[in-house]
């Protein structure tokens, strides 16, 4: 299975004099995100890992899956639910997907649960 790469966030951070505001700015580039997405889809492992306990469906840039979760109120969902909105994500957006299917297609008991790095 390939390694993907590590998303890159640019940070600023600004202060303004005159009225004491502290601004903060966060940019990300998901292109690379998406390259290496397209490599793991054509990988054989289909998104598993050498032992097939855990398997990596998707792959989403912070800022696209914060949009995604804020719109679809997927942080207040319980577990049933995100796998249902998950999936309908991934499957209109397919470039996020890291397997050959994408999509959730085992019952267990971490469905609908996210890791993010």
């Amino acid at each position: 299975m390939a390694f993907v790469a590590v998303q890159k966030i640019r940070e600023n951070v600004f202060y303004d004099d005159r009225t004491g505001n502290i601004y903060y700015e966060a940019t990300e580039n998901i292109t690379d995100v998406l390259q290496e997405n397209l490599i793991l889809q054509k990988d054989d492992c289909n998104g598993f890992t050498k032992d097939r306990t855990m398997r990596q469906i998707c792959n989403i840039p912070n800022a696209v899956y914060h949009q995604f979760a804020k719109r679809t109120g997927y942080y207040g969902m319980d577990a049933s639910d995100k796998k249902k909105e998950l999936e309908k994500f991934l499957k209109e957006y397919r470039q996020y997907c890291t397997g050959k299917d994408g999509l959730l297609k085992h019952d267990t008991a971490n469905q609908g649960n996210i890791i993010i790095k």
